[in-house]
């Protein structure tokens, strides 16, 4: 089910291959993609008309995405599934916050996704979607694990489609 969820996202191949390797290295395919999700937030482009104090904010953003970052992986360590799509969802969050600028409630987030980028917001939502699940225990027998990493792979690969970046 997770490897045709990740095919009907649009990242097909990779992903399978990913996810073997992380039920067998727990934590390695988390790791991966964590690096690659660092990487994109510092390449988001500054705003360099608003002055110092978006950099100082910017600052601010990055600080809180290294922390989520690490919040993740000790929560995958831990097989601690929903605290781990909590994270990832916050994750998204801080993304949005540093590439739109965004100043409302995280609440709110996926409104304003929709009305700006509705090819982000999906990705947005699917986050949303699977950690109220997690957190409900709305389906016990799931492949947590999996769709966990799903997660962090549709919003490393998200990030990527908005930047022009082919899938990976």
């Amino acid at each position: 089910m997770i490897i045709t969820l990740a095919d009907m996202l649009g990242t097909t191949g990779r992903f399978h291959t990913l996810w073997r390797q992380d039920r067998h290295w727990r934590g390695s395919g988390f790791l991966k993609l964590a690096r690659k999700l660092r990487r994109q937030a510092r390449a988001i482009p500054l705003n360099r008309s608003a002055g110092s104090f978006a950099m100082s904010r910017r600052r601010e953003h990055l600080v809180r995405i290294d922390e989520q970052v690490d919040r993740l992986l000790d929560h995958v360590q831990e097989e601690n599934w929903p605290a781990a799509l909590g994270a990832i969802r916050r994750l998204a969050f801080e993304l949005i916050v540093l590439r739109y600028h965004y100043q409302g409630d995280e609440e709110h987030a996926l409104e304003f996704l929709s009305a700006l980028s509705p090819d982000q917001a999906e990705p947005y939502w699917l986050l949303t979607y699977l950690q109220h699940n997690a957190d409900r225990n709305a389906a016990p027998e799931a492949a947590w694990d999996g769709l966990t990493l799903l997660a962090l792979y549709v919003l490393v690969n998200a990030s990527r489609r908005r930047e022009g970046r082919p899938s990976q």
